[in-house]
């Protein structure tokens, strides 16, 4: 947990430059509606699969993949294939000028076949279609752009530094086919909470436990794709510039916008994340090992609730 800012300290001075040039942004921003706007009206129909296509793939997903340069990628790829509930893995490369060491093959892997990545044949076959998107622009935003490609109502976003478990991602899968399809699925490991401080100020706090929990972090979540759509249409633009100027926060941005339209708090299950061998924390170089980080993720909570969302939406889970 974080130390409340004093505000007299240095960091309170700093939250207030942030907001200064947060407001510059709002005033060079157009003018677009808030998230109050429903989904609907903000939808662009058409850019992705039919909906009688993802109700035929109900109890799949498709898996997101943020990366940057990860080496290890096509290991992780080997691990995943093997999830029996994707339709398909989609790896959002945001390295502009570097490409994956390795080209994948138009034709799947039999089931009953393994990856041979010894012999260095390229390109590389899956058991499932994967997709390497390479993006135009480095951005955090990337991680939630509604791609055409997905096919499921069911979308999971991860980060390049896990390998979880087939079966414990299958609970969370279940869970949210159960009835939960308009909350925020995530793993107890990667629950935090928020809690106010000072004058109208928010704080980011990490290791919430199941009942706590306000906010689920995107490894291993969860959610259904029209989340997608909200974030990238129905968010005014200078939510995501926020993102990008700070280099953080994309994540507690949709907890808070999908709060906001549901009135929920995540759905927090209690499942093993990489700790039974299958899996195991890659090697720590992500962007939450920067001096700052949490400083960062209170200043981002604090600009989103007054400027995007004009109050606090997060809800804690009490269940």
């Amino acid at each position: 947990m974080i130390k409340a800012i004093n505000p007299s300290s240095v960091r309170h001075r700093r939250f207030l430059v942030l907001i200064g040039a947060i407001c510059t942004l709002l005033l060079l921003a157009s003018t677009e509606s808030q998230v109050a706007s429903s989904y609907a009206r903000s939808r662009k129909t058409g850019s992705w699969g039919s909906e009688a296509v993802a109700n035929a793939l109900k109890g799949k997903c498709t898996l997101m993949l943020l990366t940057y340069d990860r080496g290890n990628l096509l290991s992780q790829l080997e691990h995943y294939q093997n999830w029996a509930f994707l339709d398909r893995i989609l790896v959002v490369w945001n390295h502009q000028t570097l490409n994956p060491n390795f080209t994948v093959s138009q034709d799947l892997l039999p089931d009953d076949a393994h990856n041979d990545l010894a012999d260095g044949s390229n390109p590389i076959r899956f058991k499932v279609v994967v997709r390497i998107l390479q993006q135009p622009r480095n951005s955090l935003n990337n991680r939630f752009q509604p791609f055409p490609e997905i096919r499921t109502h069911c979308v999971i976003s991860l980060d390049d530094d896990y390998l979880i478990p087939a079966a414990s991602q299958q609970q969370l899968v279940d869970a949210f086919y159960n009835g939960n399809t308009d909350r925020i699925v995530g793993y107890e490991k990667m629950a935090r909470t928020h809690a106010p401080v000072g004058d109208k100020m928010w704080e980011y706090r990490g290791d919430a436990d199941v009942r706590g929990a306000s906010i689920a972090l995107p490894s291993g979540s969860v959610f259904h794709r029209k989340y997608l759509e909200m974030y990238t249409h129905a968010l005014p633009v200078l939510a995501r510039e926020t993102v990008d100027m700070i280099l953080n926060g994309e994540d507690i941005l949709l907890n808070m916008m999908i709060a906001n339209a549901t009135g929920k708090p995540p759905l927090i299950v209690n499942a093993t994340m990489g700790e039974d061998g299958a899996g195991e924390k890659g090697n720590a170089t992500g962007l939450w090992l920067r001096p700052g980080h949490k400083e960062a993720r209170s200043w981002a909570l604090t600009a989103f609730t007054h400027l995007v969302f004009g109050r606090m939406p997060l809800v804690t889970n009490q269940s």
